[in-house]
């Protein structure tokens, strides 16, 4: 992770398209870019899975429950220097349905602003202006579908 940390500093590159094959891929880049908008990213997460434990709260301790979580620590739990930590206020989390209880307790807890929503963002958001906005897709074909069948073609497109 330290590696691509460090070609994306060298190469600054404005934007970012990820393809990984776990949710751990997404850490340096939004590290990367939070800190080359000086704390104006928003995340937009969608995933079934909280990804918002910690070593100290995950039962697995495998980091792929953590990515989320690690962005937010300030060496993202001794991967890599994160000079801007993302802040709660700065996570919208869609599709959380299998979360733990130290995530679900995270995102209730007092300080804790992190969003989480079960399947849409409410029109509130939507109307909301972002600066700079990284977003993560666990399973493309389900949340594009999702997303054309409830937002684009709510009333036009007939799913199979």
């Amino acid at each position: 992770m330290l590696d691509i940390l460090e070609l994306l500093t060298e190469d600054a590159p404005d934007r970012l398209f990820t393809l990984g094959g776990g949710c751990d891929a997404d850490v340096p880049g939004i590290v990367y870019m939070n800190e080359k908008y000086h704390g104006e990213l928003t995340v937009l997460w969608l995933d079934a899975h909280g990804d918002l434990n910690t070593p100290g709260t995950s039962s697995s301790a495998l980091f792929y429950g953590m990515p989320l979580r690690a962005v937010m620590h300030e060496s993202c739990f001794g991967l890599l220097e994160n000079r801007l930590p993302l802040r709660a206020t700065q996570v919208i989390h869609i599709g959380g349905r299998d979360l733990d209880t130290a995530e679900e307790a995270f995102l209730h807890s007092p300080g804790s602003a992190a969003t989480a929503f079960r399947t849409s963002v409410p029109a509130e958001y939507r109307k909301t202006p972002v600066p700079v906005l990284y977003t993560y897709i666990w399973t493309l074909m389900f949340w594009t579908r999702l997303f054309f069948r409830t937002h684009l073609f709510p009333s036009r497109v007939v799913w199979t």
